[in-house]
């Protein structure tokens, strides 16, 4: 999802454009054996750019929490491209 959409410059705040993705997402999901991982970038040529990379991918982890998933489904994973926000949805592994 674009980042423009996602948070605004320098905030790890949902908007409400990528909320709306991750009710659908956590609405869609809550009772499917399936994991999710998410990663968001930083604001280019920002600073603290790995920090708030940090702070909004744990920000999509906690609202998707907060909507009904499992905390252990869903992970924080590295490597966001830059301007967007990235969400995989996957079937979990079998014991």
């Amino acid at each position: 999802m674009p980042l423009h959409f996602s948070f605004d410059a320098g905030k790890a705040v949902v908007k409400p454009p990528l909320a709306a993705v991750l009710d659908r997402i956590a609405t869609g999901q809550r009772n499917e054996a399936t994991r999710v991982a998410v990663s968001a970038p930083g604001d280019a040529g920002a600073k603290a750019g790995a920090s708030l990379a940090a702070e909004r991918a744990a920000s999509v982890h906690d609202y998707l929490v907060g909507h009904g998933l499992a905390d252990a489904r869903v992970s924080i994973a590295p490597g966001a491209a830059p301007g967007s926000v990235r969400i995989v949805v996957a079937e979990a592994a079998l014991p």
